[in-house]
């Protein structure tokens, strides 16, 4: 009985270590997203507004937001 008790204990502990890692992924997976999504913004933005600045452009997309739900998306999409 006390083998089976410390093979709980172990499986137990071998799962938490387990799903810890995976946490620990997601969050390191979560922060390259984000990582990558100001990077493409930065690109975008530079590639498509050569003559604007930020400013500018993000104006022009908030004001897509007043538009139909389709422009609304979109702009959603950039403005994050």
């Amino acid at each position: 009985m006390a083998t089976d008790v410390l093979e709980v204990l172990e499986d137990a502990i071998a799962l938490d270590e387990i799903q810890a890692a995976s946490e620990e992924q997601q969050l390191e997976w979560h922060a390259a997203y984000r990582e990558y999504v100001s990077l493409m913004e930065e690109r975008i933005l530079s590639a498509c507004a050569e003559d604007l600045t930020k400013e500018e452009v993000l104006v022009q997309l908030t004001s897509l937001l007043e538009n139909d739900e389709d422009d609304r998306r979109h702009a959603r999409f950039l403005l994050r």
